[in-house]
C-alpha cells in the first residue's frame, strides 16, 4: 500500500500569477483563522488589496477558490509525507517515520495545517462543493488513511486497525494542542507523538 502513495500523483496546481498566488495565500490563511464561512470574496480581496470583482479574474466563485486552496494544501501534504517515505524500512519503522514526518507539517506548516482541518470537515465539503467533488478529495485522503491503516496491521498486529489508525492520526493533527508548551522543539513534539502513538497502538480493547 505505501507503494501507492509513493506513485500517486499529486493534484495537478495550474500555474500561478502573482496576484492569483496572493489571493490563494490570503485565502489559505484566512480559512485557517476565520473559517471558509466567515472568510468571504470581499473580506479576501480587502486583505489582498485589490477591488473585490477582481477576483473573479481568478476564480470563478468562491467554490472554486476553496478546491484551489484545498488542492494546494493536499499537494504540499502529500508532497511533504513522500520525502520521509522508506519501502526498505520495516513497517513499523516506515510507520514511525510517517507520525514524525505529520507532526512536522502540524507544527512547521501550521497555517495550512490549519485550514485544511477547517475546510476538509464534512459541513464545509458537503455544503458548498458538487458531489462528485465531495468524492475526489475524500478519496485522497481515504489513501493516506489507507496507508497508515496498512503499517498499523503489520507492524502492531490486532482488532480494529482502522479505529487505531484514525486515533493515531487524530493525535498527529492535534499535536499543538496536546504539546506542553508552545515552544517544544518539534523533534521533541515527534518523539512524544510516537511515545503516544505507539503505546497505544500496542494496547488491546
Amino acid at each position: 500500500m505505501l507503494r501507492f502513495l509513493v506513485a500517486a500523483k499529486p493534484p495537478v496546481v495550474p500555474p500561478a500569477s502573482s496576484t492569483r498566488r496572493q489571493i490563494l495565500e490570503t485565502a489559505i490563511r484566512l480559512f485557517a483563522e476565520d473559517g471558509y464561512a466567515a472568510s468571504s470574496m470581499r473580506i479576501i480581496a480587502d486583505a489582498c488589496g485589490i477591488r473585490a470583482p477582481s477576483i473573479y479574474e481568478y476564480f470563478g466563485g468562491k467554490p472554486e477558490l476553496l478546491i484551489a486552496a484545498m488542492t494546494e494544501v493536499l499537494s504540499d501534504f502529500q508532497a511533504f509525507i513522500r520525502q520521509v517515505v522508506d519501502l526498505d524500512l520495516l513497517p513499523e519503522q516506515q510507520l514511525e517515520q510517517i507520525v514524525r514526518q505529520h507532526v512536522t507539517w502540524q507544527v512547521s506548516f501550521a497555517e495550512r495545517a490549519g485550514a485544511w482541518d477547517s475546510l476538509a470537515a464534512a459541513h464545509t465539503l458537503e455544503k458548498h462543493l458538487e458531489a462528485d467533488q465531495v468524492e475526489v478529495f475524500n478519496g485522497l485522503r481515504q489513501l493516506y488513511l489507507d496507508v497508515v491503516t496498512s503499517l498499523v496491521a503489520e507492524a502492531f498486529p490486532g482488532p480494529h486497525p482502522v479505529l487505531r489508525s484514525r486515533a493515531l492520526l487524530t493525535l498527529c493533527d492535534r499535536t499543538t494542542a496536546w504539546a506542553e508548551s508552545n515552544e517544544t522543539p518539534t523533534d521533541q513534539l515527534a518523539d512524544q507523538a510516537w511515545a503516544l502513538g505507539s503505546a497505544a497502538l500496542r494496547t488491546s480493547f
